[in-house]
């Protein structure tokens, strides 16, 4: 849509800031372990739709039953 197209520009460019930002802090940290692999975790709902897969090395995708999903969306987003 309209809205996406100019939206989500902005919304990968904060997301790679962020990135680029925790990578720097921890560059920065002296007490964290070099000998480990980094890895940051993205809630992204719409990051294939939006052309994000480039961002990444992976995809996790978490599947639900269609009752569990609802159930939840009711009880912690109090949605009906």
């Amino acid at each position: 849509s309209a809205l996406e197209q100019i939206v989500w520009p902005h919304v990968r460019s904060r997301l790679q800031d962020e990135l680029d930002r925790t990578e720097q802090e921890l560059d920065n940290n002296t007490d964290s372990n070099t000998d480990t692999d980094r890895i940051a975790v993205v809630e992204a709902a719409v990051m294939l739709d939006a052309g994000w897969q480039d961002m990444f090395d992976g995809l996790w995708v978490v599947k639900t039953p269609r009752d569990v999903a609802i159930s939840r969306m009711v009880e912690y987003r109090k949605m009906s």
